[in-house]
């Protein structure tokens, strides 16, 4: 009798198993396995973000967070990109900060009016803000630490803020200590001189200042003795210094201005 009842009992077993697997196949167990599979992976790594946010918060590591060491939020927002953080609430190291080489913000991002903390992005080597649809840098000036940096070699601010507008009106003679510097273009901007200082720049290839309300040039310019290219196109220029005749320019701009 114990042994019919096995029997009975297995057979039953073995139905209730085929009509398992019949509801659910081999693949569609397998692949409910994997989507669990993949879902804990997320939430693992979620958690390891969090612990390591966490771990960072008490670190002695950690420079600030984003939103302060960058006041302005459209700054903060393309470092916090950069990066690749969640928020701009998280803590940064400066190891971190360092792998940034390239600031670029096009329209995608907004108007920044302030650039105060780029000298946390202290290997920073471009700096490229364009006008893309009315967007741009709305500051008047450069922020002091932005003159910290001394890696820097290409500083494009063309046609900042909006279309034919450039609201930089003042140049700091600490420019001259960024002798990394190869090419500026600051087109447009409100500029009426530039400091004697910028003609320490002995590596700048190319500086372009059409556009803007320039009425001289520094005297001894013509120590930009790497200088090849020279644009002063619509400006208030009347003349140039005696010492630009030493240097050899491929390309000189000086169209709409009254200099003959």
């Amino acid at each position: 009798m114990k042994k019919l009842i096995a029997y009975l009992l297995s057979i039953l077993l073995l139905f209730t198993i085929t009509g398992l697997c019949e509801e659910h196949s081999l693949d569609s167990l397998l692949e409910k396995r994997r989507a669990i599979l993949d879902e804990l992976a997320v939430v693992n790594a979620e958690i390891s973000a969090l612990n390591k946010e966490n771990a960072l918060a008490n670190s002695d590591d950690k420079v600030g967070k984003l939103k302060d060491l960058f006041p302005d939020e459209i700054v903060a927002c393309y470092i916090r990109d950069q990066l690749g953080k969640f928020s701009i609430e998280q803590y940064v190291t400066q190891a971190e900060l360092d792998t940034i080489t390239s600031f670029r913000i096009f329209s995608s991002y907004g108007t920044p009016g302030d650039l105060t903390g780029i000298g946390y992005l202290r290997n920073l080597e471009e700096i490229l803000i364009d006008h893309n649809n009315s967007s741009g840098f709305t500051g008047t000036a450069f922020p002091e630490d932005f003159y910290t940096l001394k890696k820097l070699k290409k500083l494009y601010a063309w046609e900042c803020a909006d279309w034919r507008k450039n609201n930089i009106n003042y140049i700091s003679p600490e420019i001259g200590n960024m002798t990394s510097l190869e090419y500026i273009g600051l087109g447009y901007a409100q500029i009426t001189h530039l400091p004697d200082e910028i003609c320490n720049l002995t590596n700048l290839e190319t500086l372009a200042l059409g556009n803007t309300l320039l009425t001289e040039l520094p005297e001894n310019i013509g120590n930009l003795t790497k200088l090849k290219s020279l644009n002063i196109s619509n400006t208030q220029i009347t003349a140039l210094p005696e010492s630009i005749w030493a240097l050899e320019l491929e390309s000189i701009n000086m169209s709409g201005t009254s200099i003959r």
